[in-house]
C-alpha cells in the first residue's frame, strides 16, 4: 500500500466466506492506503468471520451483528468509520490496484458527494444464458451498491436537510436509495473503475427481478409525491433506450445474442412481478445465493482482465 488517502474502507458482508479473500487482496494491493478497514458481517452463519481476521492481522476490524441486514450493517459502519471519505463495498467483489484513486480523482475533481465504480460479471464458467442475461442493459441507474465512495460531510448534509438519521433498514436497495437522497447532480459513475462479481445464474434472476421491483416499489412508497418516483421511472426508460440504440450499432452476431438477453432478461421480469405478487417484499431480502452462483473468483484470474485493459 502506497499513500495514506483519508478513506475509511466498509465491507458489508453476509454469508462470504468464500468471496472475502478476494475483496481483501484487492484492498491489500491499492496504490493509496485507506485509513482503516472495517468489516460488518451481518447476520453471519458460514465462516465470514473466521476467515476475514485470519486473512492478515490486522488488515481489518471486524464488527459482529447478528441482524442479517445490509442497511442496518451500513448504518454501524457509517457511525463507526473515522475517515472524511467512506468505501462502501460488499463482500463478494474484486477490483484493481487503483480503484480507490480513481474514485476519490473522481470525487475531488467533479465535487461530488458521492462515485461509484461499475459492475462487470466475470462470465468465466458461465453457461450462455447466465452470459445472455449478465449483460448490463445500458447506463446504470443509480451508484453501484458493491463499491462507492462517498464524502461523509456532504452526505451528512444532505441527511440532515431532509431530516434523515440513518438508512432504513427494511431497505431492499441501499444504493437507490443513496442516489435519490443525494441527487442526480451529486453523483456519477467512474467507468473505468470496474469491480468484478460472479453473476447469478440465470435460474435464479427471477428472484433478483423481483428483488428490483420490489426496492423500486418500495422507494416509490417512501417518497410517494415527490420527485424520487418520477427519477426511477426517468432512469429505467434511458437505459432500454440506450441499450437498443446499443443493439442497433451491433454486429449481426452480437445483435442475435443481445437481443435475446433482451428478450429473456423481460421474461424473467414478469416471474420477477409474480413472486412479488405471490409473496411480498419480505422474503426478498435475505435471498440466498445457491452453489449455481457461489463459487469464489480468483485474484489472480480476475486482474489478469484489468491488465489487459490497461495494454
Amino acid at each position: 500500500m502506497g499513500e495514506s488517502s483519508g478513506i475509511s474502507v466498509c465491507i458489508l458482508a453476509h454469508n462470504e466466506e468464500l468471496g472475502i479473500t478476494g475483496v481483501l487482496e484487492s484492498l491489500q494491493n491499492q496504490t493509496i492506503k485507506p485509513e482503516e478497514i472495517l468489516l460488518c458481517a451481518n447476520g453471519c452463519t458460514d465462516n465470514t468471520i473466521k476467515v476475514a481476521e485470519s486473512f492478515k492481522k490486522g488488515l481489518c476490524k471486524v464488527i459482529v451483528l447478528k441482524k442479517a441486514s445490509k442497511a442496518a450493517a451500513w448504518n454501524v459502519l457509517w457511525k463507526k468509520s473515522s475517515g472524511r471519505y467512506i468505501a462502501f463495498m460488499d463482500g463478494d467483489i474484486i477490483f484493481p490496484p487503483f480503484a480507490l484513486d480513481r474514485l476519490l480523482l473522481g470525487m475531488r475533481t467533479k465535487d461530488l458527494a458521492a462515485i461509484g465504480g461499475i459492475g462487470h460479471a466475470f462470465l468465466d464458467g458461465s453457461d450462455l444464458l447466465t452470459r445472455m442475461i449478465a449483460i448490463p442493459p445500458g447506463p446504470q441507474q443509480c451508484l453501484y451498491g458493491k463499491l462507492y465512495l462517498i464524502d461523509k460531510k456532504k452526505l451528512n448534509g444532505l441527511m440532515k436537510k431532509n431530516s434523515i438519521n440513518a438508512m432504513p433498514e427494511e431497505l431492499i436497495h441501499e444504493d437507490l436509495w443513496l442516489s435519490m437522497v443525494i441527487g442526480r447532480s451529486g453523483w456519477a459513475i467512474e467507468e473505468k473503475t470496474p469491480a468484478y462479481y460472479r453473476p447469478w445464474h440465470w435460474k435464479e434472476f427471477p428472484w433478483i427481478a423481483a428483488r428490483i421491483i420490489a426496492a423500486e416499489s418500495q422507494i416509490k412508497q417512501m417518497h410517494a409525491g415527490g420527485r424520487l418516483p418520477q427519477y426511477v421511472s426517468e432512469t429505467r426508460k434511458e437505459r432500454s433506450q440506450r441499450y437498443i440504440q446499443k443493439i442497433k450499432r451491433a454486429s449481426a452476431k452480437e445483435k442475435i445474442f443481445m437481443s435475446s438477453g433482451y428478450v429473456l432478461k423481460q421474461l424473467m421480469f414478469i416471474r420477477g412481478r409474480m413472486l412479488v405478487s405471490q409473496l411480498g417484499n419480505q422474503p426478498l431480502l435475505g435471498r440466498e445465493r445457491s452453489e449455481f452462483s457461489k463459487r469464489a473468483l480468483d485474484y489472480k484470474q480476475v486482474s489478469r482482465l484489468w491488465e489487459k485493459d490497461q495494454q
